[in-house]
Order: C-alpha cells, then sequence, then structure tokens
C-alpha cells in the first residue's frame, strides 16, 4: 500500500521521527493539524478539479455552439452556390437561344441596305486658289 508515494516502512520511520522530535504529548496535536491539513488539502483540490470540469463543459459547449453555426453557413454557402450555379446556366442558356434565333433570323433576311448612296457625284479636285501676280 502506498500513500503519498510512500511505502508502510517509510511511513513508521516518519512516525518514529515524529515521535522522536515532537514528543508523546505534543504528538497527538501535531497529528490532528496534520489531519486538518490533508483534509483541507483534498477539499481545496475536489473544488478546483470541480471547477476545471465546469469550464471544460462550458467551453465544449461553447464550441459545439460555434461548430453548429458554421455546419449552418457552410450549408447557406453550399445552397447560395447552387443557385448561382443554376441561375447562370439559365442565363447562358437564355442568351445561347436568342443568339441563335438572331443568326436565323439574319440568315433568311436580304442584306442591310448601304448607307453610302452611289449615285452621289464625286468631290471636285482641289486646286489652290489663284492669285493675281504682283
Amino acid at each position: 500500500m502506498q500513500f503519498f508515494g510512500i511505502g508502510p516502512l517509510e511511513l513508521l520511520l516518519v512516525a518514529v521521527i515524529a515521535l522522536l522530535v515532537l514528543g508523546p504529548q505534543r504528538l497527538p496535536e501535531a497529528a490532528v493539524q496534520l489531519a486538518r491539513m490533508v483534509r483541507s488539502l483534498r477539499r481545496y483540490a475536489a473544488s478546483m478539479s470541480a471547477e476545471f470540469r465546469q469550464e471544460f463543459r462550458e467551453v465544449l459547449a461553447e464550441l459545439e455552439e460555434m461548430r453548429a453555426e458554421l455546419q449552418d453557413l457552410r450549408q447557406a454557402l453550399r445552397e447560395q452556390t447552387e443557385e448561382a450555379g443554376r441561375e447562370a446556366s439559365e442565363a447562358t442558356r437564355a442568351l445561347e437561344a436568342s443568339s441563335d434565333a438572331a443568326i436565323r433570323a439574319l440568315e433568311g433576311s436580304p442584306p442591310p441596305p448601304s448607307i453610302i448612296e452611289t449615285t452621289a457625284e464625286p468631290a471636285p479636285e482641289a486646286t489652290p486658289p489663284h492669285r493675281p501676280p504682283s
């Protein structure tokens, strides 16, 4: 049996040394004080352990909330991305359909009229103004 990492023989040796140092009259009082101190340390350790567990639970709860929020954001982003992809596909199909219709309409129609009339007279040749010699 181990007590604070001390075996039974070491514990007996400590008790004998305490008896010699403190004497038979003060030894019971010292043992009571030692027992109180050990009890107090155990209570302190238990309360600290409970506090750590409680803090750890709170941190885990916050982490779980963040994970749930992240999952919701990921799902919303996925849905928006899919919606944008569908809208882009629909717009592409509509554009292709209208361009195909415009091409078919242009293939069957006569060529557009010429903007420049070919019956116009050519411009006269430019000559420098005539000046009388001085």
